[in-house]
């Protein structure tokens, strides 16, 4: 090794100490001549970012997070009014032949009732402002309304509707108090006021007790002989409220905006549902299209979707559903499948679809625009739903942020047989940018989705076969915060968290981006942009350390070379102007043939990592440059400085420990296990107790003992396609490293962020990185965890290349 004394050019700065001389006994390479460093400043600019990404609820209560435009603007009646109308005893006695207008007087009896087994027929007669009361087994025929009246059905009670207009009038109420009467319309019913209609009950048939359910339509047989097949459309009209304790049995059904419909069984047999205000129910709901505007709330515990056609989630819509189904596949005798369908399930701008623990979306076509999050949102904390797609097509950005998981702990398991980003086809679901936390629920269970949670259908609704709870208390990388500008293409190399506070660094991008730095406050769970800050100069930054109230970086400038440089921080922002990078060129005379990999602080001293060797600081900034072949890392614990050290395309490394600043003086030395690579790779290398643990790129991550042998090693997963160029390679570079408490956290390049046990090296979970997408049979947009730091309250900081900040947290159930 060889030592060389720094000359320090002061160039636009104030004279400089010169370096002391070493006391190595190795003379300066002549070759090289003197290895002068410039002293010089670059300007830095400075401006406000955007592009964060905030996944998690900032209140520990997650449901409160999904207060829906439904849950605020409409109100659903939950149950029978307590203020129905009583029959009073003054009242006129209608019955069958006694037909007349029936009309409000001022001073006069307003009350009327129909006694039992009478037929009272108003057609073609005046009602308005008036109270009827129809008992058991009296039918009451009319064909208009004129409004304020109230009527009241008994036991066996009938009312039958003849006209074309509204059944129930704006101003009219319709109360059904018992089980056994009936509501009845000759044409379509059209629904303007308010219906109340107590539908189940008990009653007898053949001597046996059993329930009693009905509801509000007209139906005819099925081939099974089930009156189940609707005949009548139904329409609740701008202002209307229904509280139906039964089912709506209607062809088409139309809930207009400022209606309120709350049925709490069944919606069978529907061609097509519409759903402009507000349809709450509590059973089964099968229509062959569903198109919602809207809010439905199917949020009751044994409800469920079935669309065979389309269910359309428009613009601001909202839906609470346990079990969806938009599938309409052809099955054989067995149910197996046979062809797969064509239902679609479609997710517009600002729509939202909201599940909990243990519910599950199944369908053929599942297309989202994904141009607003949180299309399908998993509510609560440790929860675990099911979103099963024979196709998903995401056709908005890349980053896809439809799907959403705000609670702590909680994961989607997603099965899409085929994926496509806009047209292009992905291998996987793993290969697209999916926001949420999700796992493939091929990988978390045995295959299996759901099953009728009662197969006698006395409860309709399905339930999860897997075992959730052990989903729950597997270790999971909760994505809580990204930070990611749209507008530029900068990649992520280092970051550092420092209190609330967390610095990133950026090398180029090929030639169309150049480096800089950013501060972003993370409080909470919450990432808030501070600063983005550029060079007036190219920069190109490798690492970055932050020490008394500075912030060190080792990178290039494009024009000059490998530099060693400091920002200060004011208020922990850091400085800009036209001097506020003070720049330490490292080779004065050989511009641009040097890099800068990697900064420690030991002691009072600065050690730069070059690929020229180790380049060594002091406190006043004097420089002594040891040379060597290229060193990748360098960290510092135990009192002692540990580098790793490895030059050209896939050969062995060195690891060399030192306990002096005296570079070319190791104390120990030794081979790694295998090879470092690829050439021009990020090699990190982090401390735990006296182990010391390598990433060795496309050889995995290493951990040695402090004899330099090998406690374990990890390798990233193999790609198994076949019909791959790339068959058989790993599916990303271990590029760098964290230790805390018993885990080890990898940020591998392509394959994304892995979690490992720290005793035995095994894989806990991952999160896969964006992979980019196929534009013209090429892969376009790359991402790559490039470096990983463990700070404050557990969190997981990740420099995650061209998607710049990702923010995670390890969770798992602890009940």
């Amino acid at each position: 090794m060889k030592v060389f004394n720094s000359k320090l050019a002061a160039i636009g700065l104030a004279a400089f100490v010169f370096a002391s001389c070493s006391d190595s006994t190795d003379t300066p390479n002549s070759g090289n001549g003197n290895s002068v460093v410039d002293v010089t400043t670059i300007g830095l600019t400075s401006s406000t970012p955007t592009g964060v990404f905030n996944y998690k609820n900032s209140t520990a209560n997650a449901r409160k997070f999904f207060c829906s435009r439904a849950a605020g603007d409409v109100t659903f009646i939950t149950a029978m009014p307590t203020d129905i109308p009583q029959e009073p005893n003054l009242k006129q006695e209608l019955s069958t032949g006694n037909s007349k207008d029936l009309v409000f007087t001022e001073g006069g009896v307003n009350a009327y009732a129909i006694k039992n087994k009478n037929t009272v027929d108003l057609t073609g007669k005046r009602i308005k402002g008036v109270k009827i009361f129809v008992h058991g087994d009296a039918t009451l025929i009319y064909d208009k309304s004129e409004g304020g009246n109230e009527i009241v059905l008994a036991k066996g009670a009938k009312v039958q509707y003849k006209g074309t207009g509204s059944m129930i009038t704006a101003t009219d109420k319709v109360y059904v108090t018992e089980a056994s009467a009936r509501l009845k319309s000759d044409n379509d019913i059209v629904i303007e006021g308010e219906l109340y209609a107590n539908w189940r009950g008990i009653g007898y048939e053949s001597g046996k007790e059993q329930e009693l359910r009905t509801g509000l339509g007209n139906t005819t047989t099925n081939a099974k002989g089930e009156k189940v097949v609707p005949t009548q459309n139904i329409t609740f009209k701008n202002g209307s409220k229904a509280f139906i304790d039964g089912s709506l049995r209607a062809v088409n059904l139309n809930i207009e905006e400022g209606a309120s419909v709350n049925a709490t069984a069944n919606i069978l047999n529907a061609t097509n549902v519409t759903v402009n205000g507000g349809l709450k129910f509590g059973g089964f709901l099968q229509a062959g299209n569903v198109t919602v505007n809207g809010t439905i709330d199917a949020s009751s515990a044994n409800t469920a979707i079935k669309v065979t056609g389309k269910l359309n989630m428009e613009s601001g819509s909202s839906l609470t559903a346990h079990y969806v189904n938009v599938t309409n596949n052809e099955k054989d005798e067995n149910n197996s499948v046979t062809k797969v369908g064509e239902a679609e399930l479609n997710l517009k701008s600002g729509s939202n679809i909201t599940i909990s623990d243990g519910n599950v979306i199944n369908v053929n076509n599942l297309n989202t625009d994904n141009a607003s999050s949180g299309q399908i949102t998993l509510a609560g904390n440790d929860a675990v739903a099911v979103i099963k797609a024979d196709k998903f097509t995401n056709n908005g950005s890349d980053k896809i942020d439809a799907f959403a998981t705000p609670g702590n702990n909680s994961v989607l398991l997603l099965q899409f047989t085929k994926c496509f980003n806009g047209n292009g086809e992905m291998p996987s679901a793993g290969d697209l940018d999916i926001s949420a936390s999700y796992l493939d629920y091929d990988k978390a269970t045995n295959g299996d989705v759901v099953k009728l949670i009662d197969e006698n259908h006395k409860k309709y609704g399905y339930e999860l076969t897997v075992d959730i709870n052990a989903i729950k208390s597997n270790k999971k990388l909760d994505l809580v915060a990204a930070f990611n500008p749209s507008n530029n293409a900068m990649s992520a190399s280092c970051i550092q968290n420092v209190g609330d506070y967390i610095y990133v660094s950026y090398h180029t991008n090929g030639k169309a981006s150049k480096g800089g730095l950013e501060v972003l406050h993370f409080e909470g769970n919450q990432i808030k942009p501070d600063q983005e800050v550029q060079g007036t100069t190219g920069l190109d930054i490798n690492h970055l350390l932050v020490d008394n109230n500075r912030v060190y970086v080792a990178g290039g400038e494009v024009n000059k070379g490998a530099i060693f440089a400091y920002v200060p921080l004011q208020n922990n922002i850091l400085t800009t102007g036209d001097d506020a990078m003070t720049t330490y060129v490292l080779n004065a005379t050989e511009h641009n043939k040097l890099d800068a990999n990697s900064i420690t602080k030991y002691g009072d001293h600065f050690v730069v990592a070059s690929t020229r060797g180790f380049e060594d600081f002091d406190s006043d900034f004097n420089h002594i440059w040891f040379e060597d072949t290229e060193v990748k890392s360098v960290v510092t614990a135990n009192n002692k400085v540990y580098s790793l050290i490895a030059t050209g395309a896939n050969t062995t490394g060195t690891i060399k420990e030192f306990n002096t600043t005296m570079f070319n003086n190791a104390s120990k030395t030794y081979t790694t296990n295998g090879n470092v690579g690829p050439e021009n790779g990020k090699n990190t290398i982090a401390v735990d107790g006296t182990d010391l643990y390598v990433c060795q790129g496309a050889r995995g991550l290493v951990r040695y003992n402090s004899n330099g042998d090998k406690v374990w090693d990890y390798v990233v997963p193999a790609i198994q396609n076949e019909k791959s160029d790339k068959y058989g390679a790993v599916k990303g570079y271990c590029n760098g490293v964290a230790i805390s408490g018993n885990y080890v956290f990898v940020a591998a390049g392509g394959y994304g962020v892995v979690v490992l046990d720290k005793a035995t090296g095994k894989e806990l979970c991952h999160r896969i990185a964006f992979n980019g997408k196929l534009e013209n049979g090429k892969w376009k947009n790359g991402n790559s965890a490039n470096y990983v730091t463990v700070g404050k309250d557990g969190y997981i900081f990740v420099a995650y290349g061209q998607s710049r900040v990702q923010v995670f947290k390890l969770t798992s159930t602890t009940k």
